[in-house]
């Protein structure tokens, strides 16, 4: 074991958060994050090859073509919480074209938050059906449904998802591109993922465009085979 490998929990704890704090959250979500398996259990939560090799590739804008059910939705939702406890001003922002799947992607939220543990856990003092903030950091993730053309007018967050973009009305797609994908910093990491959905929608156009390196985006094709 080298001089640098935390020996106690107390520095495992200090090394997960500077590690989150420059970028890297992935030692604190698998050290501290609780996520649900297929079967319903409580289990820590341990990036499988596909969250890995995303992990490894990534950039600031990344647009993904998925298969179903490869935790990715799960994967950026526990980048996003670790950012909010543990990184000053943070606002974490997803963004999902059906409002039961919207829940369905807090819960997750939540319960990374009711599972951790109980000295890691701050006290949020905006706590609704959609959002967590905390105080002491003035920090908030957040999950909307992007159902409204005018959703993220005027907002710039720190960090962003599109879910299952593929999926849009063609209109609220392009307003949500224009609105608010455009008017992010450069610096402030985005990522918009899908499973795919036919030709011609905003998300086809944009990772085709991608692949032939005409867009700014870094496009990741993950077929089913891939797990």
């Amino acid at each position: 074991m080298s001089a640098e490998t935390p020996r106690n929990e107390g520095e495992w704890m200090e090394f997960a958060i500077a590690e989150a704090q420059a970028g890297r959250p992935r030692t604190f979500i698998e050290r501290y994050l609780i996520i649900r398996d297929d079967e319903g259990a409580l289990i820590p939560f341990r990036y499988n090859r596909v969250q890995a090799d995303y992990d490894a590739h990534r950039s600031i804008r990344d647009i993904k073509n998925k298969p179903r059910k490869v935790g990715f939705s799960t994967q950026t939702l526990a980048e996003f919480y670790t950012y909010a406890i543990t990184v000053p001003e943070f606002e974490g922002l997803v963004l999902h074209y059906d409002s039961e799947e919207a829940q369905a992607l807090f819960r997750i939220i939540r319960r990374f938050h009711d599972n951790l543990p109980e000295n890691l856990r701050p006290t949020p003092d905006t706590d609704r059906a959609n959002a967590l903030g905390f105080p002491v950091l003035n920090s908030i993730v957040e999950v909307q449904t992007g159902g409204g053309r005018r959703k993220g007018r005027g907002r710039t967050p720190s960090a962003l998802l599109i879910d299952e973009f593929a999926h849009y009305d063609d209109l609220v797609a392009e307003e949500i591109y224009t609105s608010i994908v455009n008017s992010m910093p450069t610096h402030a990491p985005i990522v918009i993922q899908s499973t795919p959905n036919g030709v011609g929608n905003k998300f086809y156009s944009t990772f085709v465009d991608a692949l032939n390196r005409k867009n700014n985006w870094r496009p990741h094709f993950y077929p089913w085979m891939f797990l």
